[in-house]
C-alpha cells in the first residue's frame, strides 16, 4: 500500500479526534484536584453570601431570612459605612506611595554597577518581614511619648511638643498608609527591576547620542517598554491592599473612634466582636464586589499577553 493510498484510507477528522482525546485525558487527571479546589473556594463563598440574607433569632438563636436588610443596615449605620472612603484612601494612597517609590528606586538599582545584588536583596526586608512586625515598628516610629518621628522633630525644631500621632484620625491614616506603603515597596520595585531587563540599550542609547536626557530616556524609552508592568502591577498592589487586615489591625486596631477600620477589619469586628454574622457577611459581600473591580482588570489585561504569547 502507498503512503497516498493509506493517507486517503485515514479518516481527516482523526487529528481533530486525537487532540479531543488528549485534551479530555487530560482533563480527567485534574478534575480530582478541579473538584477539590471548587469545593474548598465556592463552597465557603456560596455560604457567606447567603449568610448575607439571614439574621440571627435572639430568641430561638436560629437564622431569619431577612432578605437586604443587612445591606441597609451597613449603608443606614455612620460607623459602618464610612469604611468604603476609608478603605478607597487607603487603597489609593498606599498603592500610589509604593508604585512611586518602587519605580524609582528601580531606577536607581539599574544605575548601580557594585553591590547591585547586595542592595537587592536589602530591599526585601521590609517585604519579607512579618506584618505583625511592620506594624509594631511603625506604631514604635508614630509613638506620642518615645516614637523617633517625635524626637527627631524636637531635634529638627519641627516639634515643639510629642505629637499623639496615631491618636489623631488624620495622622493616624497617614501612618498605616506610610507603612503599608514601606511593606510593599520592595515588590513593586522587583515588578520594575524584571520589567527593565527587557528595554533595549540600543535605544537607550540612541535617545542619549541624539542629546536626550534621563527624564527624554524614560519618557520615550523606558515608560512604553514597561506599560504592561505598570498596569499589572498597579492592579495586583490594589487587590492586595484591599485585602490587607494584618497590619491594621496590629498596628491601630481600627482606632481611633474606627477611623482607620477598612472592610477587612470592620467584618471581622462585626463577625468576632459583636458577634453579628449577617451583617459582617453582607459587608463580606460589597468587599468581594470591591475586589472583582481589579480583578477585571487583571483578567482582561493580562490575558490578551498569553494569547500573544
Amino acid at each position: 500500500m502507498t503512503t497516498s493510498t493509506l493517507r486517503r484510507t485515514v479518516p481527516r477528522q482523526s487529528g481533530v479526534w486525537i487532540r479531543r482525546r488528549r485534551s479530555l485525558t487530560g482533563l480527567a487527571f485534574i478534575a480530582p484536584a478541579l473538584i477539590f479546589m471548587a469545593l474548598a473556594m465556592l463552597w465557603p463563598l456560596a455560604l457567606s453570601v447567603s449568610k448575607a440574607f439571614f439574621r440571627d433569632d435572639p430568641v430561638t438563636n436560629q437564622p431569619v431570612f431577612s432578605g437586604f436588610k443587612n445591606f441597609a443596615f451597613f449603608f443606614s449605620n455612620a460607623s459602618l459605612i464610612k469604611t468604603l472612603p476609608t478603605t478607597l484612601i487607603f487603597v489609593v494612597g498606599a498603592t500610589a506611595i509604593a508604585f512611586i517609590l518602587g519605580m524609582l528606586w528601580a531606577l536607581v538599582l539599574e544605575q548601580i554597577r557594585r553591590g547591585r545584588s547586595l542592595l537587592r536583596a536589602l530591599t526585601l526586608i521590609p517585604w519579607v518581614l512579618p506584618s505583625v512586625v511592620t506594624a509594631f515598628l511603625w506604631a514604635w516610629i508614630f509613638n506620642g511619648q518615645f516614637g523617633v518621628l517625635n524626637g527627631v522633630g524636637r531635634q529638627l525644631g519641627l516639634v515643639g511638643e510629642n505629637i499623639i500621632w496615631l491618636a489623631d484620625p488624620t495622622t493616624a491614616n497617614i501612618a498605616i498608609i506610610i507603612a503599608r506603603a514601606w511593606q510593599s515597596m520592595p515588590w513593586f520595585a522587583l515588578m520594575f527591576i524584571a520589567g527593565l531587563q527587557s528595554v533595549p540599550t540600543e535605544l537607550t542609547e540612541a535617545v542619549r547620542v541624539d542629546g536626550g536626557g534621563n527624564w527624554q530616556v524614560f519618557r520615550t524609552v523606558i515608560l512604553p517598554h514597561l506599560r504592561f508592568t505598570v498596569v499589572i502591577a498597579l492592579i495586583l498592589g490594589a487587590m492586595g491592599n484591599l485585602q490587607l487586615f494584618d497590619l491594621i489591625y496590629a498596628m491601630t486596631g481600627g482606632g481611633p473612634a474606627g477611623s482607620t477600620s477598612v472592610m477587612s477589619l470592620v467584618v471581622y469586628q462585626q463577625a468576632f466582636q459583636v458577634f453579628d454574622f449577617g451583617t459582617a457577611a453582607a459587608i463580606g459581600v460589597i468587599w468581594i464586589l470591591l475586589l472583582l473591580v481589579p480583578t477585571i482588570l487583571y483578567v482582561r489585561t493580562a490575558l490578551p499577553s498569553r494569547k500573544g504569547a
